[in-house]
């Protein structure tokens, strides 16, 4: 499946983003596994959050991600909540990564090759190094941004 992974600024957004867009399977208990169009962007606004679309059926579904946990998720399992990511190995030998997104009993599991999200994670400290989150962080500006809204 072919992935694509871009870095740039937007015009609107002085902060630098990457972005990978793919196509990924969900993968439904005994049912045949159903290719879903996705997009994750991490920007360095939200150095913590990396955002994943899942684009199905007209529809986009948005899922706000711990980046340390899809990083660790690439070696082992990692969350017990709503989210948890693992790395898993296709019948053909394939490594890939499984995200369960939902309660335990009940989500669904999203599954993407694990080279081709190391490798976007990797775009993303590019970004944002590991550990130096914090230096990112303006937290004036959202305390103002706070302040601001209507309610």
């Amino acid at each position: 499946m072919s992935a694509f992974i871009s870095t740039s600024l937007r015009l609107t957004d002085p902060f630098l983003f990457t972005r990978l867009t793919h196509t990924a399977l969900l993968v439904a208990n005994e049912q045949p596994p159903f290719p879903l169009a996705l997009t994750f962007e991490y920007s360095a606004h939200q150095p913590f959050t990396v955002v994943m679309v899942l684009h199905a059926l007209g529809q986009d579904v948005e899922w706000n991600l711990s980046r340390e946990q899809l990083l660790t998720g690439l070696r082992q399992h990692e969350g017990c909540g709503d989210i948890a990511v693992w790395p898993s190995v296709r019948r053909q030998g394939e490594e890939v990564v499984r995200m369960r997104l939902g309660p335990p009993e009940s989500g669904v599991i999203v599954e993407i090759e694990r080279a081709t999200l190391g490798a976007w994670l990797e775009s993303t400290l590019g970004l944002i190094p590991r550990g130096s989150e914090t230096d990112h962080l303006f937290l004036d500006q959202v305390i103002d941004d706070i302040f601001e809204t209507d309610c």
